[in-house]
């Protein structure tokens, strides 16, 4: 007879204690079922450490940013001191620390005995990775000095273009090597000569594609590229006292880098590449020694939103060893991955 009471008892406080954890558990947490403990690594924050993860779009109501905060009690102002060793949780699938991960951050191995297994969790393979497209509208100006025929101006330039990447999600490295390709299409017109204002030139499209790898460093946001690019595209050369729009074949292989620095949820971006010419074949061009031996230059700077959009100026240039010409065009580029 007077057990049933203390059984009633017992049970009644199991009810309350379930009700007031399901109040203090974040929406977002009762909605997934698999969830991972992190380490803070030196230097690292809530939005980096989501984009390694993979997780996007990072900004805006209800994403990723506002997710993790919330999951974890933290609003901007704490998340932005965290320190090394801080563990935080994420919505992933359960992580255990290995020794190596708790030795290279610094963090007492009896803190965290709770979190790591009895054996080593394997590492992905090279080539676990992630399908990244995104596709590009823009808007340039081309401009051509000719040696003996003045400079040639173009405008109402307008280009079309689509990349790809492969990302490596492999763990336990400092960098991941992603695969990168993509293709460009772009056509010119209203052409304007120095020398004879009046001229007017036809130009039919022009295409670009390239391949390559790129190591990417977490930490730094540091990318170096190693690419090689074909193009068929016009250009315009001065041979006997007249102008001739011509079509030029090139393969180019050559490096290329950039950099990232995150700031108050922007991302602003530089870069650079050089690509020498390899193969070269112009029509009818007289000295296509000067084609072959020439280069294709690129200067970049922008920025990315939500983690989604891009927008960046460019400045790129060809140049030939034999001085015949020189290329170069600026412009804005409007981005967005799909």
């Amino acid at each position: 007879m007077n057990d049933r009471p203390n059984i009633f008892y017992f049970l009644a406080k199991k009810v309350i204690a379930l009700y007031l954890l399901l109040l203090l558990l974040p929406a977002q947490a009762m909605q997934t079922q698999e969830f991972t403990p992190y380490l803070v690594k030196k230097g690292e924050s809530i939005s980096q450490i989501l984009h390694n993860h993979n997780l996007s779009p990072l900004y805006g109501a209800k994403e990723w940013v506002e997710k993790v905060l919330n999951l974890n009690r933290l609003d901007i102002e704490s998340a932005t001191k965290l320190r090394i060793g801080d563990v935080i949780v994420l919505p992933l699938p359960t992580h255990y620390f290995s020794p190596e991960e708790i030795s290279q951050n610094y963090i007492p191995r009896e803190d965290l005995v709770a979190l790591m297994p009895e054996t080593p969790r394997a590492t992905n393979g090279p080539f676990l990775g992630r399908h990244f497209v995104a596709i590009g509208v823009g808007n340039f100006v081309r401009k051509t000095n000719l040696q003996q025929g003045g400079q040639v101006a173009t405008y109402q330039n307008l280009n079309l273009s689509a990349d790809y990447k492969y990302r490596d999600r492999s763990v336990n490295r400092p960098y991941t090597v992603n695969l990168v390709a993509g293709a460009t299409v772009y056509g010119q017109q209203e052409s304007r000569f120095e020398k004879d204002p009046a001229m007017h030139a036809s130009f039919t499209p022009s295409y670009r594609a390239f391949t390559g790898a790129e190591w990417e460093f977490v930490k730094s946001r540091t990318f170096l590229t190693l690419l090689s690019e074909g193009e068929y595209f016009s250009t315009v050369d001065y041979a006997a006292d007249q102008y001739e729009v011509r079509k030029d074949m090139a393969l180019r292989l050559g490096p290329g880098f950039s950099q990232t620095i995150g700031f108050r949820g922007v991302d602003f971006t530089v870069g650079a590449r050089y690509l020498k010419t390899a193969i070269a074949n112009q029509k009818k061009f007289q000295n296509a020694q000067a084609s072959l031996n020439g280069a294709r230059y690129q200067m970049e700077a922008g920025l990315r939103l939500f983690d989604r959009y891009s927008i960046k100026g460019f400045y790129e240039g060809y140049s030939f060893s034999d001085n015949s010409k020189s290329i170069w065009s600026t412009g804005l580029n409007l981005g967005m991955e799909i």
